[in-house]
């Protein structure tokens, strides 16, 4: 794996946003999933925290920005008011998860 300097910070080299197929496929096996609490209806998830398989969305139903979803948990964590502030925060590590 590639590392990328940004700033100072050394991160691996990998997909910010997941490319449009990436997108419709991880989605589709999101909704798929047969688990109380199973991802929320209206979500579109974008990209990945790369462990424990969470993954960051946006909520079209309730405007609520950007959030972590946590699937062993099933719960939510808003991080951003935009994809801009969450872009800026994830490669600078002041978003964690």
């Amino acid at each position: 794996m590639t590392l990328i300097d940004i700033g100072g910070n050394w991160i691996e080299d990998s997909w910010l946003i997941w490319p449009v197929d990436e997108m419709r496929r991880r989605n589709i096996d999101l909704r798929q999933q047969r688990v109380e609490g199973r991802f929320p209806s209206g979500a579109l998830a974008f990209s990945d925290a790369g462990a424990d398989g969470i993954v960051f969305a946006f909520d079209a139903t309730h405007a609520a920005g950007v959030f972590a979803w946590y699937p062993q948990t099933t719960e939510r964590d808003v991080k951003a008011s935009s994809l801009r502030e969450f872009l800026r925060g994830w490669v600078a590590g002041e978003i964690v998860v």
